[in-house]
């Protein structure tokens, strides 16, 4: 029995692999006898939110009902958006997304990041604070920079990837 649901936004979110990519990771699956990186599972709601294709190849294997063969990793997550951030956390951890690939998920790290904290992430103030003239602790900048120190680049370099 599947102990999480398949969400197509979180499924298709990232290209399919190459034929040769997907066929490096089924055989280092099958060369260890089981697959090393857990599967997460945003907790709160069920979902798969990275390892798609391995639960695709586990299946293919016959191995789903065999719990020895992979693990899962139950991540609590807030809201829709901090999965999704997480989503893209995962895919800039691995060692072959190109650069204008790595820009691209940290600009979309980026932007979930900013709604998540702010609602729409437009504006780093509030009508109040505007009128007082002082700066959130929350918003844009704050985000930019620290996903910048997250990531290790600058928060321009955070900004510009938001705007790619």
């Amino acid at each position: 029995m599947m102990e999480f649901k398949i969400d197509s936004e979180f499924k298709n979110l990232f290209p399919k692999p190459t034929a040769e990519e997907r066929a490096t990771l089924k055989d280092d699956i099958v060369t260890f006898g089981r697959v090393h990186s857990p599967l997460v599972v945003w907790d709160e709601e069920g979902v798969l939110v990275d390892g798609h294709n391995r639960w695709e190849i586990i299946n293919e294997l016959g191995w789903a009902d065999d719990k020895s063969k992979y693990s899962i990793a139950r991540i609590s997550y807030p809201n829709r958006d901090a999965a999704l951030a997480g989503a893209y956390r995962a895919q800039l951890g691995r060692r072959n997304v190109p650069e204008n690939t790595r820009s691209y998920y940290m600009g979309k790290m980026y932007e979930s990041q900013k709604r998540a904290v702010g609602g729409t992430g437009a504006n780093k103030y509030t009508k109040e604070q505007m009128a007082q003239n002082e700066p959130t602790a929350k918003g844009p900048s704050a985000t930019a920079e620290n996903l910048a120190k997250e990531l290790g680049v600058g928060r321009e370099t955070v900004k510009r990837a938001g705007k790619f």
